[in-house]
């Protein structure tokens, strides 16, 4: 670098008529000209030392890059194909994978296939070098191949045969027909091929582990689908019985005043007990599916919070003093408006507070909070539930799951799908639900809804309400 920008320099500076300037520019541009001359003179040198190794190299990095990101197999061999036929001047070139019989055959039409106990495999497998086709017809080729092996070779003109190896084995075979011209397989040729061969087996690798997987994934969903069929075909079957059992029920509550005969009342609110239960089970399996299959149906309008806090509480009030609980709300002053559906904030509701008076001892209490927090609405339930074991706490919102932490007979009944219905009702309405652990005091269950917009002509009739 230094004689090639210092000498010119000092060879200007000798000579006359050249101003300083025009010495800086030439020397400026030497300089800058001065790393592509070199790396174009090492390309030349490159050339013209190696012949065509350079030409190999640039193929094996474009194998690389072209195909570690491909996951379709179809795709990728193809492709792969299409490029050793252009780089390598190949008639032909046939990509051999194994197929479920075990036996490698071209993955894209017609081609030489070879058999899972062929000792062509073998040979691949053991030796894991390229074999050619006159080491193949050699008689000093460990184990001669069958009369119709050879047939298939000759058949197809095979002339070259590249293991792909993977760790766990013979993963795949590039096969060559003969080249364009008259030339044959170099071995720097056929060194290039089988480093390209062992770069495309990692993405052959990748693209066959996904496929499984994806395979996996659709035969998981086809269960999940024939699980929700099965589940909503067996909760509308339950449906009308249950309703016979609660129709009954009633008629034989109403045919005999209670104080007649306490037995049969007992009898009889046992039954109503368990039809209650047995229906509200069938509602959440038939919710639970509903949103799973994104066939949950919304009517969407303004709702007054302080609506759905009422209604709950009312639904809720018998069970509440059943247990002797004291239950406080706080509300903000100011109506707070969502956008959503009444009956299903209603469910989100009684399905928090109902789990807060069935973990709750009896006599404890029990708050719920409606606060508005900019654009959103803060609604939680708090509970003195004693707080949620850590071992429960990441399981919570998931299908099914019952807390294990209390004895079977202090622990509520239920079908396991609450939390998870009530996380999904929350986000078809554009919420978040949370819970905050606060023991051994107990657990806060929140979520945040975000406040309906009022239209202009009603901003300005409140503003004018609150004028003096």
């Amino acid at each position: 670098y230094m004689l090639v920008v210092g000498v010119p320099g000092l060879f200007l500076a000798q000579r006359e008529g050249f101003p300083f300037y025009i010495q800086a520019i030439i020397v400026l541009g030497l300089a800058l000209a001065f790393t592509p001359a070199m790396r174009y003179l090492g390309d030349m040198v490159d050339r013209w030392v190696y012949g065509k190794r350079s030409d190999y190299l640039r193929f094996l990095r474009s194998i690389a890059t072209s195909f570690q990101w491909l996951t379709e197999l179809p795709v990728l061999a193809r492709d792969l194909t299409d490029a050793l036929r252009v780089a390598m001047r190949a008639s032909d070139v046939w990509l051999l994978l194994p197929n479920p019989k075990g036996d490698y055959a071209p993955t894209l039409g017609d081609g030489p296939a070879l058999d899972v106990n062929s000792p062509i495999l073998r040979w691949l497998q053991q030796n894991a070098r390229p074999l050619s086709r006159g080491l193949m017809e050699s008689p000093t080729f460990p184990e001669r191949p069958s009369e119709e092996e050879r047939a298939v070779i000759r058949r197809w003109d095979v002339r070259l045969l590249v293991p792909m190896r993977a760790p766990s084995g013979l993963l795949g075979v590039m096969a060559l027909g003969p080249r364009q011209t008259l030339e044959r397989y170099s071995q720097t040729e056929v060194d290039a091929l089988y480093t390209a061969a062992q770069q495309v087996a990692v993405s052959v690798e990748n693209a066959r582990l996904f496929t499984v997987e994806r395979e996996q994934v659709r035969f998981l969903q086809e269960l999940d689908r024939m699980k929700a069929d099965f589940l909503d075909m067996i909760s509308h079957q339950l449906k009308t019985p249950i309703t016979s059992i609660t129709t009954a029920t009633a008629l034989l509550r109403e045919s005999e005043p209670a104080d007649t005969a306490p037995v049969r009342a007992r009898l009889i609110a046992n039954l109503e007990r368990s039809a209650g239960a047995l229906q509200a089970l069938v509602s959440d399996l038939l919710d639970f599916i509903r949103l799973r299959s994104g066939r949950m149906s919304m009517e969407t309008r303004p709702v007054a919070l302080r609506d759905v806090v009422d209604e709950t509480v009312g639904l809720l009030s018998s069970q509440i003093e059943a247990r002797e609980q004291k239950l406080m709300v706080d509300m903000d002053e100011l109506p707070m408006m969502v956008m959503g559906d009444g009956h299903k904030l209603t469910q989100v509701l009684v399905n928090l507070l109902s789990n807060a008076s069935a973990y709750s001892p009896p006599g404890s209490a029990i708050r719920i909070r409606a606060v508005r927090d900019n654009d959103e609405a803060l609604v939680s339930v708090s509970d003195s539930c004693g707080g949620i074991p850590e071992a429960d706490q990441p399981y919570l919102f998931e299908a099914y799951r019952m807390s294990h932490s209390r004895s079977p007979e202090s622990a509520p009944t239920g079908s396991g799908l609450g939390l998870s219905i009530t996380r999904a009702l929350v986000n078809l309405h554009g919420g978040r639900l949370w819970f905050t652990n606060q023991a051994p005091r107990g657990c806060t269950f929140s979520f945040a809804l975000p406040l309906r917009r009022a239209p202009v002509g009603e901003t300005s009739k409140r503003a004018r309400d609150r004028l003096p």
